[in-house]
């Protein structure tokens, strides 16, 4: 067997051993610090409400280009248009 083939295995071991370690080491020195959880809580909070903002505009948008679609081109492209509007709103939560 070519010896190429081990290279992956080996390297994908390697990843893997180190993710753990750092997981652990992550997992068990940062859960301690207070002040980085009220920092992630903040910044989580700022996020959703961007997000939400964000999608009352994408909404506005997509119902507007829908309608035009629904003019010029007809029901099918309109329904293939908001499905996919509403499952890339859906993906990003």
């Amino acid at each position: 067997m070519n010896q190429l083939v081990y290279i992956p295995i080996f390297s994908c071991i390697a990843v893997n051993l180190f993710s753990i370690l750092l997981a652990r080491r992550l997992s068990t020195g940062l859960s301690n610090l207070k002040k980085i959880s009220e920092i992630s809580e903040i910044i989580k909070r700022g996020a959703i409400t961007y997000l939400n903002k964000q999608f009352l505009w994408i909404l506005l948008f997509s119902a507007i280009v829908a309608v035009l679609l629904d003019i010029f081109f007809g029901v099918f492209k309109t329904v293939a248009f908001s499905l996919g509007s509403i499952f890339s709103v859906i993906s990003a939560y």
